[in-house]
Protein backbone atom coordinates (compact mmCIF):
# COMPACT_ATOMS: atom_id res chain seq x y z
CA UNK A 1 0.00 0.00 0.00
CA UNK A 2 3.08 2.16 0.59
CA UNK A 3 4.63 1.75 -2.45
CA UNK A 4 1.52 2.61 -4.38
CA UNK A 5 0.92 5.90 -2.66
CA UNK A 6 4.70 7.31 -3.60
CA UNK A 7 3.83 6.45 -7.02
CA UNK A 8 0.54 8.07 -7.35
CA UNK A 9 1.95 10.86 -5.16
CA UNK A 10 5.09 11.35 -7.50
CA UNK A 11 2.72 11.28 -10.96
CA UNK A 12 0.32 13.69 -8.98
CA UNK A 13 3.27 16.06 -8.38
CA UNK A 14 5.31 15.61 -12.01
CA UNK A 15 1.84 16.40 -13.17
CA UNK A 16 1.82 19.79 -11.53
CA UNK A 17 5.14 20.35 -12.59
CA UNK A 18 4.01 20.04 -16.42
CA UNK A 19 0.79 22.71 -15.27
CA UNK A 20 1.37 26.05 -15.56
CA UNK A 21 0.07 28.22 -12.15
CA UNK A 22 -3.22 28.53 -13.09
CA UNK A 23 -3.55 24.58 -13.59
CA UNK A 24 -3.91 24.54 -17.27
CA UNK A 25 -1.27 22.18 -19.80
CA UNK A 26 0.97 24.16 -21.37
CA UNK A 27 0.55 25.02 -25.13
CA UNK A 28 3.70 25.32 -27.75
CA UNK A 29 4.29 29.10 -28.12
CA UNK A 30 4.70 30.18 -32.01
CA UNK A 31 4.92 33.78 -33.00
CA UNK A 32 4.13 36.86 -30.80
CA UNK A 33 3.03 34.61 -27.91
CA UNK A 34 0.10 32.81 -29.43
CA UNK A 35 -0.60 29.84 -28.71
CA UNK A 36 -0.51 27.18 -31.37
CA UNK A 37 -2.98 23.89 -31.55
CA UNK A 38 -2.92 21.35 -33.29
CA UNK A 39 -4.43 21.53 -36.97
CA UNK A 40 -8.07 19.96 -37.66
CA UNK A 41 -7.75 16.24 -39.33
CA UNK A 42 -8.00 16.34 -42.70
CA UNK A 43 -10.45 14.31 -44.05
CA UNK A 44 -11.57 12.59 -48.17
CA UNK A 45 -14.83 14.03 -49.18
CA UNK A 46 -16.61 13.32 -52.02
CA UNK A 47 -20.22 13.36 -53.38
CA UNK A 48 -22.72 14.42 -56.04
CA UNK A 49 -25.09 17.41 -56.34
CA UNK A 50 -27.94 18.10 -58.35
CA UNK A 51 -29.10 21.33 -58.68
CA UNK A 52 -31.78 23.39 -60.80
CA UNK A 53 -30.80 27.28 -61.77
CA UNK A 54 -32.06 30.31 -63.07
CA UNK A 55 -30.75 33.16 -65.52
CA UNK A 56 -30.80 36.69 -64.87
CA UNK A 57 -28.82 40.09 -65.63
CA UNK A 58 -27.78 39.07 -69.07
CA UNK A 59 -24.87 41.66 -70.41
CA UNK A 60 -24.78 41.74 -73.93
CA UNK A 61 -21.77 43.43 -76.20
CA UNK A 62 -22.84 47.01 -77.63
CA UNK A 63 -24.41 47.20 -81.05
CA UNK A 64 -23.78 46.24 -84.04
CA UNK A 65 -23.13 42.72 -82.10
CA UNK A 66 -25.80 43.44 -79.50
CA UNK A 67 -27.16 39.33 -79.77
CA UNK A 68 -23.45 38.24 -78.39
CA UNK A 69 -23.80 37.46 -74.37
CA UNK A 70 -20.85 38.59 -72.21
CA UNK A 71 -22.11 37.32 -68.98
CA UNK A 72 -24.98 36.46 -67.19
CA UNK A 73 -26.11 35.37 -63.60
CA UNK A 74 -26.77 31.23 -63.11
CA UNK A 75 -28.97 31.31 -59.27
CA UNK A 76 -28.34 27.66 -58.45
CA UNK A 77 -30.35 25.31 -55.45
CA UNK A 78 -29.92 22.11 -55.11
CA UNK A 79 -29.04 19.14 -52.84
CA UNK A 80 -25.99 17.28 -52.46
CA UNK A 81 -25.40 13.73 -50.86
CA UNK A 82 -21.73 14.41 -49.26
CA UNK A 83 -19.18 12.85 -47.57
CA UNK A 84 -19.09 14.76 -43.67
CA UNK A 85 -22.00 16.56 -44.29
CA UNK A 86 -25.01 13.75 -45.61
CA UNK A 87 -27.87 15.07 -47.60
CA UNK A 88 -27.12 19.14 -48.18
CA UNK A 89 -29.14 21.92 -49.40
CA UNK A 90 -26.29 23.45 -52.04
CA UNK A 91 -26.99 27.31 -52.86
CA UNK A 92 -24.38 29.22 -55.52
CA UNK A 93 -24.80 32.53 -57.61
CA UNK A 94 -22.62 32.72 -59.94
CA UNK A 95 -21.21 35.02 -62.51
CA UNK A 96 -20.72 33.19 -65.95
CA UNK A 97 -18.42 35.27 -68.15
CA UNK A 98 -17.64 34.84 -71.59
CA UNK A 99 -13.95 36.40 -72.55
CA UNK A 100 -10.54 35.43 -74.83
CA UNK A 101 -10.14 33.18 -72.20
CA UNK A 102 -13.09 31.26 -72.30
CA UNK A 103 -16.43 30.44 -70.50
CA UNK A 104 -15.92 30.61 -66.71
CA UNK A 105 -16.80 31.48 -63.15
CA UNK A 106 -14.54 32.85 -60.79
CA UNK A 107 -15.25 33.67 -57.47
CA UNK A 108 -18.97 32.73 -56.79
CA UNK A 109 -19.86 32.13 -53.10
CA UNK A 110 -21.27 28.45 -52.29
CA UNK A 111 -23.15 27.66 -49.29
CA UNK A 112 -23.78 24.28 -48.31
CA UNK A 113 -26.13 23.70 -45.36
CA UNK A 114 -26.48 20.64 -43.55
CA UNK A 115 -29.20 18.79 -42.17
CA UNK A 116 -28.50 20.66 -38.57
CA UNK A 117 -28.10 23.82 -40.27
CA UNK A 118 -24.46 24.33 -40.07
CA UNK A 119 -22.87 26.00 -43.00
CA UNK A 120 -19.88 25.18 -44.99
CA UNK A 121 -19.23 27.94 -47.26
CA UNK A 122 -16.94 27.58 -50.29
CA UNK A 123 -15.48 29.78 -53.32
CA UNK A 124 -16.18 28.38 -56.82
CA UNK A 125 -13.98 28.71 -60.11
CA UNK A 126 -15.03 26.57 -62.92
CA UNK A 127 -14.41 26.15 -66.50
CA UNK A 128 -17.62 25.55 -68.90
CA UNK A 129 -17.09 24.10 -72.62
CA UNK A 130 -19.04 25.40 -74.85
CA UNK A 131 -22.93 25.45 -74.78
CA UNK A 132 -23.82 22.59 -77.65
CA UNK A 133 -27.19 22.70 -80.02
CA UNK A 134 -29.01 20.00 -77.85
CA UNK A 135 -28.31 22.29 -74.96
CA UNK A 136 -25.86 20.71 -73.00
CA UNK A 137 -22.32 21.63 -71.82
CA UNK A 138 -19.89 20.18 -69.69
CA UNK A 139 -17.59 21.98 -66.77
CA UNK A 140 -15.06 21.48 -64.91
CA UNK A 141 -13.29 23.23 -61.73
CA UNK A 142 -12.74 23.69 -58.21
CA UNK A 143 -14.84 24.11 -54.84
CA UNK A 144 -12.41 26.13 -52.12
CA UNK A 145 -13.67 25.76 -48.60
CA UNK A 146 -13.53 29.31 -46.76
CA UNK A 147 -15.08 28.69 -43.50
CA UNK A 148 -18.94 28.39 -42.54
CA UNK A 149 -20.49 28.60 -39.36
CA UNK A 150 -20.92 25.54 -36.02
CA UNK A 151 -18.41 22.89 -36.66
CA UNK A 152 -17.20 24.46 -40.23
CA UNK A 153 -16.62 27.78 -38.71
CA UNK A 154 -12.65 27.15 -39.54
CA UNK A 155 -13.10 24.32 -42.36
CA UNK A 156 -10.46 24.28 -45.10
CA UNK A 157 -10.00 22.01 -47.73
CA UNK A 158 -10.68 21.76 -51.36
CA UNK A 159 -12.86 19.54 -53.82
CA UNK A 160 -12.37 18.84 -57.67
CA UNK A 161 -16.38 19.52 -59.58
CA UNK A 162 -16.76 17.91 -63.03
CA UNK A 163 -20.52 18.17 -64.54
CA UNK A 164 -22.51 18.35 -66.98
CA UNK A 165 -25.86 20.70 -67.16
CA UNK A 166 -28.52 21.46 -69.50
CA UNK A 167 -29.63 24.59 -70.90
CA UNK A 168 -33.53 23.68 -71.89
CA UNK A 169 -34.43 21.51 -68.21
CA UNK A 170 -32.12 24.72 -66.58
CA UNK A 171 -30.75 22.02 -64.02
CA UNK A 172 -27.10 20.67 -63.62
CA UNK A 173 -25.46 17.62 -61.75
CA UNK A 174 -21.94 17.55 -60.08
CA UNK A 175 -19.59 14.76 -58.83
CA UNK A 176 -17.03 16.00 -56.26
CA UNK A 177 -13.72 15.07 -54.99
CA UNK A 178 -11.59 16.49 -52.28
CA UNK A 179 -10.92 16.76 -48.68
CA UNK A 180 -11.94 18.86 -46.00
CA UNK A 181 -10.69 19.53 -42.24
CA UNK A 182 -12.99 21.10 -39.85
Amino acid sequence: MTRSIQITTGLLAMSLLACGSDGTLPMEETGAGSPSFSAAPSRSMSGTCSSTYVISDPVFLPPPDDDIVVSFVATHEGTCQLAHLGRTTMRTTELVTFDDNGIHIQGAPVVLIAANGDELHASENDALSGFREDGTFSFTGTWTFTGGTGRFAGAGGSLEVAGTGNTITNSAYRSVLGWISY
